[in-house]
């Protein structure tokens, strides 16, 4: 009975994906499924070798979440969280590696918001090279107009580079190109 009480486990795996443009490299998932009073819901490993998404100018290698999500009947609205850890991240110009952490989600198609705490092993950003650096706080993205934007403490050491960052009206332009 798929409307109540259904429970099942499901494993999708494939060579190739293309989702909303992007291009995903064996994909890999193992899902515990459920639907309670017509609410789906998903808990398990997803995983890939490599998501590339050109338009947006980002590509993940050896991303892998295990998820933890309920879905509204429609299967419109999610709520959850991800444990998260990526090997490389590339955003434009902006790069991370060793990425690990958790991100909370609460939304649907339109609007997601949620917690992030994320630390990366390096990162290569505004002409600086980073050892150690993390995030804490809260974000909000609209897929609409693919804008982030995120409030939280960050933290980093081993800072080479960047002259900019030391400047405000750099760091300011810097901070309206993130988006």
């Amino acid at each position: 009975n798929l409307a109540d009480g259904f429970e099942g486990e499901v494993a999708v795996v494939s060579r190739s994906l293309l989702v909303s443009g992007c291009a995903i490299g064996n994909p890999f998932a193992y899902l515990e499924v459920a639907v309670d009073d017509r609410r789906p819901s998903v808990q398990g490993p997803v995983r890939a070798d490599r998501v590339v998404c050109e338009e947006a100018g980002a590509e993940l290698i050896e991303p892998v979440a295990i998820l933890d999500a309920d879905f509204a009947e429609d299967v419109h609205d999610w709520d959850g969280e991800a444990a998260i850890r990526i090997a490389r991240l590339r955003l434009g110009d902006k790069q991370a590696s060793g990425l690990v952490g958790t991100l909370g989600f609460e939304g649907d198609g339109d609007l997601t918001r949620g917690d992030v705490t994320l630390a990366a092993r390096q990162a290569q950003l505004f002409g600086a090279e980073i050892g150690r650096a993390t995030i804490d706080g809260r974000y909000a993205y609209r897929a609409k107009d693919n804008l982030l934007s995120l409030v939280g403490d960050v933290g980093a050491e081993g800072i080479v580079g960047g002259a900019a960052l030391v400047d405000p009206t750099q760091l300011e332009m810097m901070i309206l190109n993130l988006v």
